[in-house]
């Protein structure tokens, strides 16, 4: 992917001379579209992780079962569930957590 005839498959029309300001482009363009698909991938999964939790809590209803019989699952669920952000924090490391608490604090 280093001449210019393959960056212009990616973005369009091949520029007549070698153009740093062209592979510039093609590269914010390939990194956007890298981001949208992640950002896609992301809220699927928190679309899917939400109606989950509302189809348990539905069944829950719809099956007439005590809150009280279901405290032992839920603080199941609740301890795994800081345990696993526990995790994935150990995980990325602190400088990871700190920057993304920056960002958060920055902003607003």
């Amino acid at each position: 992917m280093s001449d210019d005839l393959s960056l212009a498959a990616l973005l369009g029309e091949a520029p007549k001379t070698p153009d740093p300001g062209f592979r510039f482009d093609v590269l914010a363009r390939v990194s956007e579209r890298a981001a949208k698909r992640e950002a896609w991938t992301r809220g699927i999964m928190q679309v899917a992780a939400f109606t989950a939790v509302g189809l348990l809590a539905a069944l829950v209803q719809f099956a007439s079962v005590s809150a009280g019989a279901w405290m032992p699952v839920l603080s199941t669920a609740g301890a795994l569930a800081v345990s696993a952000v526990f995790a994935l924090v150990v995980i990325q490391g602190p400088k990871a957590a700190l920057a993304r608490a920056r960002t958060v604090f920055a902003g607003a």
